[in-house]
């Protein structure tokens, strides 16, 4: 099947692109909402449609019974209004009455997950559960590491793109398996992780 796809606005004029992969009628639809800001909207579509197919992937291995999609909208996050993205958010989700769920996802956090929790029913994103969704997360990238490590990290070289709160867990964790762990993150104000090297941006 050919994916769905929406394209609607924020009140502020942001373009958020709605991607449901598979058929309509197999399941509901599950993928975060990524937030970045894209050179173009066709870029933004061709995430949307690429992380779509993967999530795809992912719900059929662990046999969840979602099919795949992603949000992604094309802003800056350092200065969207959030509040009129979350809400337009919310209305799509609405719309779709159970067919589509979203959580997090680049740039977009677990406050606003809460802040869109309360505009709408279908969030998927631990809010307020005891269970820390990036470190659970984090946990599986480096079971999928070691796999492909051949069970082991020691002394392998590694490098975490992005060090937010689910790069950071990564990095950790792999730095504390013995890994040489080298990190780089576009925003130079990111944090420096104990037992990792950060290559500065402008050197990448």
């Amino acid at each position: 099947m050919r994916p769905v796809v929406e394209r609607v606005r924020t009140a502020e004029g942001v373009p958020v692109f709605v991607v449901r992969d598979g058929d309509p009628g197999a399941g509901p639809a599950n993928g975060g909402l990524r937030l970045l800001p894209y050179d173009s909207e066709r870029r933004a579509l061709a995430d949307g449609l690429r992380l779509a197919r993967r999530m795809t992937l992912k719900h059929a291995l662990y046999r969840t019974g979602f099919s795949g999609a992603k949000l992604t909208a094309v802003a800056d996050p350092s200065t969207v209004d959030r509040f009129a993205l979350l809400r337009a958010v919310g209305d799509v989700l609405d719309r779709h009455a159970g067919r589509l769920y979203t959580g997090c996802d680049m740039n977009t956090t677990a406050a606003d997950m809460r802040v869109l929790s309360g505009l709408s029913p279908y969030v998927l994103a631990a809010v307020d559960s005891a269970v820390d969704a990036s470190l659970a997360t984090a946990h599986g990238i480096v079971a999928a590491v070691r796999q492909a490590a051949g069970g082991a990290v020691a002394d392998r070289g590694v490098l975490v793109h992005g060090v937010g709160k689910t790069g950071a867990a990564v990095a950790a964790l792999l730095a504390a398996g013995g890994a040489r762990v080298t990190t780089y993150d576009h925003d130079p104000a990111a944090p420096l992780l104990p037992g990792c090297t950060a290559l500065h941006p402008l050197s990448a």
